[in-house]
């Protein structure tokens, strides 16, 4: 459990206000206030104490898209998770319109108390608002204080300083969007998108159709297995990534997907001791922070697995910081997981930033094989040199999007060492190998609480289909004999 200090008097009078602004920051440094010592003030600290600024990033657009009354209602469920998620009425405040402050202070054992994390993904489920479901889009830095030492008012303020700036650095790069009306409606189908994606998460409705990239002179080698994710509704239907993938990337929440497949990963990987496997994730989640704490900490324990991992950074949203991307990839390099640059030479990210990520691996957009192969001696020569240019910045060259022998010998020509495409094998939701399980392993993103089990088609709805069927065609054949029989 969590436990707080107890604030005066003067703080819970000041609770019950909703402040706003310069005052309100002023007033939070009173929150933080835990007693006086002669005329300073200043804030006691647990044995570990940590300061959070969440920021809620798409204020503005949820404004443009829903109305300022709606912004108060995330608001305020927002601070109301905050509270429940940290148990105290206290543990959380306001600043202003958009950063939230969060006091975690610790005792006893870590295992006792939920991860920043966890917390940040509790406050980021889906919001009821009239007919709508809305995400908070909260980007966070935490800053801990020392066990046993005291910080005055005057030290507060520069640490929430410094918090807030590595905020705003944290921010994904998000597409503005316009006040009219067409904007508006495309903002909130991406938000109903990101809300059904968010839902499936909850009850296992995202499962993992794997992949291998195969060499391309024809041997069964296999270098790893991709895991492509697939969308699977209550009704068991599929669900086309091409629409979903992007408008969580629009909306900046691609980070909820993308914590989910990479656990779903590693559970695989801990699970069958020979694989090799990979994800994606995108460009914006390809920064170190509080929503890498599971997995890390997984990758860490476990180097082994670390190494049977690739971590594939796509191209189809723009990097949030590259100095930040470049800290990602290098850290998650010493753990033992191999980088993999997806989609090269389509997308955001510049010949410049591959060379400072410096990837293991360079996996060139199918685009570039597909105009080979139905353009002239100009798109041949352009893939031959993409390739060239993709082998010097890794020590290994993937073409995408095979779909035929010829395609894999035009891969292998301009001197692609690896292949992946329905030719050589199609996505499949098992490898081979004593892998029975038709499903990837069950990851709940939010925790120990159980997960509901998502409905499927049984097989009873067959059965009645075909009794239907049966009935209808043996009645057909009785109208058609009586009608011969009338007729002769």
């Amino acid at each position: 459990m969590i436990h707080f200090p107890v604030f005066g008097l003067r703080t819970h009078m000041i609770r019950e206000r909703r402040i706003g602004g310069k005052m309100a920051q002023i007033e939070i440094v009173e929150f933080l206030t835990d007693r006086r010592v002669g005329d300073q003030e200043t804030a006691r600290t647990s044995p570990s104490e940590t300061f959070v600024i969440a920021r809620l990033a798409n204020r503005e657009a949820l404004a443009l898209a829903y109305g300022r009354e709606a912004v108060e209602k995330v608001r305020d469920e927002v601070l109301a998770r905050a509270r429940a998620s940290l148990g105290s009425p206290s543990a959380a405040w306001w600043l202003d319109e958009i950063d939230l402050l969060l006091r975690i202070s610790y005792r006893g054992s870590a295992d006792a108390h939920p991860s920043l994390g966890e917390v940040q993904r509790r406050l980021a489920q889906p919001i009821t608002v009239g007919e709508y479901l809305i995400l908070p889009l909260l980007v966070a830095a935490a800053g801990s204080v020392d066990a046993g030492q005291s910080v005055s008012v005057g030290e507060v303020e520069p640490v929430i300083d410094a918090l807030r700036q590595r905020v705003v650095r944290a921010q994904p790069a998000l597409p503005a969007i316009g006040a009219d009306a067409v904007s508006c409606a495309r903002y909130r189908r991406d938000m109903a998108s990101a809300a059904m994606v968010s839902d499936l998460l909850n009850c296992d409705g995202v499962v993992m159709a794997w992949q291998p990239v195969r060499s391309s002179d024809g041997s069964d080698e296999i270098l790893y297995s991709e895991g492509l994710s697939r969308f699977i509704d209550t009704d068991g239907e599929a669900l086309e990534p091409g629409i979903v993938v992007p408008a969580l990337e629009r909306t900046g929440l691609i980070r909820l997907l993308d914590h989910c497949v990479v656990l779903q990963t590693l559970e695989r990987l801990r699970v069958h001791e020979y694989q090799r496997l990979g994800c994606n994730i995108s460009a914006q989640s390809a920064l170190l922070d509080e929503w890498w704490d599971d997995a890390i900490a997984l990758l860490e324990a476990n180097r082994e697995l670390a190494q049977r991992f690739v971590i594939e950074i796509t191209e189809t949203a723009a990097f949030t910081d590259v100095n930040r991307t470049v800290q990602f990839v290098d850290h998650m390099r010493s753990l033992g997981c191999r980088i993999a640059i997806d989609d090269f030479g389509t997308g955001h990210a510049a010949l410049r930033h591959v060379v400072a990520l410096k990837p293991d691996i360079v996996k060139i957009d199918a685009l570039f094989l597909r105009r080979c192969l139905e353009g002239d001696d100009a798109d041949t020569e352009t893939f031959r040199h993409l390739v060239g240019l993709a082998a010097a910045c890794a020590d290994a060259v993937v073409v995408e999007g095979v779909e035929s022998e010829i395609g894999l010998v035009m891969a292998l020509a301009a001197g692609a060492a690896w292949a992946q495409g329905y030719h050589l094998a199609a996505p499949a939701l098992f490898l081979g190998r004593g892998d029975s399980q038709a499903r990837s392993p069950r990851v709940n993103p939010w925790g120990a609480a159980p997960v509901p089990t998502i409905r499927r088609p049984d097989n009873e709805r067959d059965r009645r289909w075909l009794a239907a069927t049966f009935l209808l065609s043996l009645f057909l054949w009785i109208g058609i004999a009586g009608a011969w029989n009338a007729v002769t």
